[in-house]
């Protein structure tokens, strides 16, 4: 009996030491926060808030600068201060191989910057930005209803509730 146990975990430890696979490698997820071609990198914002699309696979975190985080978690209107900045990300999602069921971010699809600042003659201005592809590309031909929308959607987001 002892040695059939001793057999089996002789064979457990060759197998384990086979692994090419790098453990730290496995534990990160390299292929979602890979953002080299834009000079600016939302994912070290605050979040504000996120969300999962099931029918299209795919899931977006809406970060914001401190201004406008300070602001989504302390008003319900959605009248941004002039210095805020949201960017609403969005990935494709892969299937979890450490939790059976789960999705998490795989590849960016998006990244949708707003920026809301005076201008000299005293108006409000809310810009919109949009990037996709692969390396990240800013569109610059958009179309004013959609970019008007867009930006709706976004703002009109809440904050988390945190504890």
């Amino acid at each position: 009996m002892k040695k059939a146990y001793s057999v089996y975990l002789i064979f457990l430890l060759l197998l384990s030491c086979g692994r090419t696979e790098n453990k730290v490698d496995t534990l990160i997820n390299i292929s979602a926060s890979r953002i080299d071609s834009i000079s600016f990198n939302p994912l070290k914002w605050k979040v504000v808030t996120s969300s999962t699309n099931h029918a299209k696979n795919t899931q977006s975190i809406l970060y914001g600068n401190d201004i406008a985080v300070d602001y989504a978690r302390s008003n319900a209107a959605k009248q941004y201060p002039p210095g805020s900045k949201l960017c609403f990300v969005t990935w494709s999602q892969q299937n979890d191989k450490h939790w059976f069921g789960a999705k998490i971010p795989y590849e960016i699809i998006s990244i949708e910057l707003i920026t809301f600042k005076n201008m000299s003659n005293g108006s409000f201005l809310r810009s919109y930005e949009k990037y996709i592809g692969k390396p990240l590309q800013r569109l610059n031909e958009l179309d004013s209803t959609f970019t008007a929308q867009r930006i709706n959607y976004i703002i009109s987001q809440d904050a988390s509730v945190l504890p």
